[in-house]
């Protein structure tokens, strides 16, 4: 290298000058950074290429040579990371975000059964905790829409069909809770299969998932519960028809069963949450002498739940 920049050099000056001598180790010095600079570089790439294929991120120490400091680093999906913490994502935030929906439905149903206004009716109740969960479902689908990049719209189907059934159940009519028994159990059922599929194919958080999964298990095992009960109660209702009349009482049918004759009258009210079948010896027996009643509480036996 020394020879190469001596016959180079200006005319005129001598080969071995101190200039010459400090131009050729400067030269090497650089030529030798040079090829460390293109073996790093070559390193690097390999070194990338391995671990983005096995998806791991890559970041490599501080490296000197000769006095000079080289850091190189290497981002994933194009983010920059600051040192010592990594940044936070829009996909890293969906499981969060999951996390969140249905923490807020919980804690709304929760909150809402406590409150003191809530009248203790069961199907007052039964609504309030619907739409608590349609709000959890609703939360989900706006939130991951707004604040990650990974919308879950579908999640508005399962939050507008728990509103609807929330308020069917609040009419408090028999006959549309009694039609409507048929009708939320296949729909519930097919809806799940359906959020399973869309889970699948829009959620690629593995927390999300697992956050998801079991809550649509519970639903699953709800339509299928509630699906056998309407089916259960329909052929014991046939097996079993009701001996008595059903009178309407505000809307709700009242099952009262009277037998025998003469005066005065005696009613028989079960107690302890029993029915009228409960004194299906002890009616017979009074009847001999006299007309006697017995029925059935709202809820109970064979009449409606208020």
């Amino acid at each position: 290298m020394a020879t190469l920049l001596g016959m180079i050099a200006r005319p005129g000056q001598p080969k071995s000058t101190p200039a010459v001598r400090s131009m050729a180790t400067i030269a090497a010095s650089r030529l030798k950074l040079l090829s460390v600079y293109f073996a790093i570089w070559a390193a690097y790439c390999r070194g990338t290429k391995d671990l983005v294929y096995r998806g791991y991120g890559l970041r490599r120490r501080w490296l000197v040579v000769q006095g000079e400091t080289i850091m190189t680093t290497a981002t994933r999906h194009g983010d920059l990371q600051q040192p010592g913490r990594a940044q936070p994502t829009a996909k890293s935030r969906i499981g969060l975000i999951v996390a969140l929906s249905i923490a807020a439905g919980l804690i709304a149903a929760v909150v809402l059964v406590a409150m003191p206004f809530i009248p203790p009716r069961e199907n007052v109740l039964t609504s309030v905790v619907l739409q608590a969960f349609a709000l959890g479902w609703a939360l989900l689908a706006v939130l991951s829409t707004r604040f990650s990049d990974q919308p879950q719209r579908w999640a508005a189907a399962p939050a507008t069909f728990m509103a609807v059934a929330g308020l069917v159940s609040l009419s408090g009519s028999a006959a549309v809770q009694a039609g409507f028994s048929w009708v939320w159990p296949p729909v519930l059922f097919g809806l799940v299969v359906w959020m399973f599929l869309q889970v699948r194919r829009h959620m690629r958080s593995r927390i999300g998932r697992w956050l998801l999964y079991p809550v649509l298990a519970v639903l699953m095992v709800a339509s299928v519960g509630g699906g056998y009960q309407t089916v259960r109660e329909s052929l014991e209702a046939r097996a079993y028809p009701p001996p008595g009349q059903l009178i309407d009482v505000g809307g709700h049918r009242l099952h009262l069963y009277c037998t025998g004759s003469g005066s005065p009258t005696v009613v028989l009210e079960p107690g302890h949450g029993g029915s009228s079948s409960d004194f299906g010896w002890i009616a017979p027996a009074v009847a001999r002498d006299t007309r006697v009643c017995v029925y059935d509480r709202a809820g109970r036996g064979w009449s409606d739940a208020t």
